[in-house]
C-alpha cells in the first residue's frame, strides 16, 4: 500500500515521465508495487528497474510514461 507521498500527485505529470523512488515493504512482489503505482498514477505505463525479492525490503526504482526508456540505465548502474 502506498502509505506517503512526498509531494502532491497533482503536481506531476507522470504520462510525461515520472522515476518513482518506493521503499518495497516485505512480502510485496515487485508487480505488485507497479500495480499499485499504475492504479496511484492512472498510467499505464509503468516499469520496474529490477526484480527484489517478496521477502527482501530495499530500494525499488519505478519509471512511468517516457521516462520507462531510461530503465536500461538504472540497470546497467553498480548496486
Amino acid at each position: 500500500m502506498i502509505t506517503k507521498l512526498t509531494q502532491q500527485k497533482t503536481d506531476l505529470d507522470f504520462q510525461s515521465g515520472q522515476t518513482i523512488l518506493i521503499d518495497k515493504p516485505k512480502g510485496w512482489t515487485s508487480f505488485k508495487v507497479v500495480h499499485q503505482i499504475r492504479k496511484a498514477v492512472k498510467v499505464k505505463k509503468v516499469g520496474h528497474a529490477g526484480t527484489l525479492d517478496p521477502m527482501a525490503t530495499g530500494l525499488l526504482i519505478i519509471c512511468t510514461g517516457k521516462m520507462t526508456k531510461s530503465i536500461s540505465e538504472y540497470q546497467d548502474l553498480p548496486k
